[in-house]
């Protein structure tokens, strides 16, 4: 490694570290305990991977692509809590199945967005960069796409920038767009060993998302709003509705009701 990839390297975990301190003396592992996880696997894996990558790049190398995808696991995990979370103020009106129903809605994007990511990777690329580039490149659109969705819809979800989840979201964005960008980059090079040349720029956004979740985190978040008339109506009439179905379902599958 370069002076300056370890001077990343090692300003990126204490600022892991110093969110960590933040998330637990906000007690935000109650409330987003997936995304204070994620920190603190950022943090276990980058401490690794620096000490792995000193000693034995090729070992550092076979092992990144294991821990990239539960990068991703993870991240998929914190759309769908953030999801959760910013329907708080109903949570106790919408039904058991609605946490699986959000999980199946972004899974659902991910499979649409993955032959995208597949179109810009370049031929001849090994299994394993292949696969690594792809997960990357899915995850990052999925995020860029949840935080468009979640700023465009600031008004009827009556959130702001100080609220948790946009924040987390903001983050998530800024850096999903230079890992996207990164990414594509990636795709076109031919030599797999000047990747790394590129990711100084990937560890830099990394960075500033940390110190971004850092400040925010360490000012008092703002009172919680209640759903604007027009989103609640629309939430709660979703639910009725599939409650409805679910009742009428289970109702003509009972031995008295059916016919013949």
């Amino acid at each position: 490694m370069s002076p300056l990839e370890t001077a990343l390297m090692w300003g990126g975990i204490a600022a892991q570290a110093g969110l960590i301190a933040l998330l637990i003396w906000r007690r935000a592992y109650k409330r987003l305990p997936l995304f204070c996880l994620y920190v603190l696997w950022s943090l276990i894996s980058d401490s690794l991977g620096f000490l792995l990558a000193r000693r034995s790049w090729d070992l550092y190398s076979h092992l990144f692509i294991y821990e990239i995808s539960m990068d991703c696991l993870l991240q998929f995990g914190v759309l769908v809590e953030l999801a959760w979370s910013m329907l708080k103020p109903l949570q106790s009106s919408l039904p058991r199945w609605t946490v699986p129903a959000i999980a199946g809605l972004v899974l659902i994007a991910g499979v649409a967005v993955w032959p995208i990511s597949g179109s810009t990777l370049m031929h001849g690329l090994p299994p394993e960069w292949h696969l690594f580039l792809r997960l990357r490149q899915t995850s990052s659109m999925l995020q860029i796409l949840f935080f468009v969705i979640l700023a465009a819809g600031s008004h009827l979800f009556s959130i702001s920038w100080r609220d948790r989840e946009l924040q987390v979201a903001t983050g998530l964005g800024f850096y999903s767009l230079v890992n996207l960008a990164v990414s594509l980059v990636h795709a076109q090079m031919p030599q797999i060993a000047h990747y790394h040349k590129i990711d100084e720029i990937l560890t830099v956004s990394y960075f500033c998302a940390l110190l971004y979740w850092a400040v925010s985190f360490a000012q008092q978040e703002a009172l919680r709003q209640e759903f604007t008339p027009q989103m609640r109506r629309f939430l709660l009439t979703v639910s009725g509705a599939a409650n409805s179905g679910r009742i009428a379902l289970q109702d003509s599958s009972l031995p008295g009701n059916r016919r013949g």
